[in-house]
């Protein structure tokens, strides 16, 4: 068994099955909200654990559950094969098992709703734009395009709506093709990926 399944063992001085899955929900929450709950300090004294060993217990449960969500395995089964040593505590690794099998679809949303997201494009509109200029010797029009894209930003907390900003953009004929030809490479590999 590895050094990193030893702070594992702490959990059997749980005082019911209940604890040890409170300790896991604990852990996961704190781990994507950033917090420090209240129920550590009481983690600590149930678990009779020092910092060093609550900062190894807390690293390894959270390994494991983002393995399991990671690798999407969706029995206690699968979980019990794939994420442990062979030799580990067989009742512990059960109920560990059985615990994130449960667990385990309410924590995939939870983690997929709370990923970092690049901004998205949520609306575009563009209008044709003549730049005129007249000098005594030469008078000249350029034609180009006004973009103007609405990209929402990544949100930052659950109840409040992302921000949504707008972008102004401007492009000559040279550029805009430039842009096309860009566009249409992407799509071609899109498209590849796909099949």
């Amino acid at each position: 068994m590895t050094d990193k399944f030893n702070s594992l063992l702490s959990l059997l001085k749980a005082p019911s099955e209940s604890f040890v899955t409170q300790v896991l929900e604990c852990f996961f929450s704190a781990k994507l909200d950033a917090t420090k709950p209240s129920f550590y300090s009481e983690i600590i004294s149930q678990l009779q654990l020092d910092e060093s060993q609550f900062q190894d217990l807390y690293s390894t449960v959270n390994s494991l559950i983002t393995e399991a969500i990671y690798l999407s395995f969706d029995t206690a089964e699968n979980i019990q094969k794939n994420l442990f040593p062979q030799d580990f505590h067989a009742k512990l690794k059960l109920l560990l098992s059985k615990i994130i099998a449960e667990n385990l679809p309410s924590w995939k949303n939870r983690a997929f709703s709370k990923r970092i997201t690049l901004p998205k494009l949520v609306d575009f509109d563009w209008s044709l734009n003549i730049i005129s200029s007249s000098q005594k010797s030469s008078h000249s029009s350029i034609p180009t395009i006004l973009l103007e894209l609405k990209i929402q930003d990544p949100p930052t907390k659950t109840d409040l709506m992302p921000n949504v900003r707008t972008i102004h953009v401007e492009l000559t004929r040279e550029s805009l093709g430039a842009v096309l030809d860009g566009l249409g490479k992407i799509n071609e590999q899109l498209t590849s990926v796909k099949k």
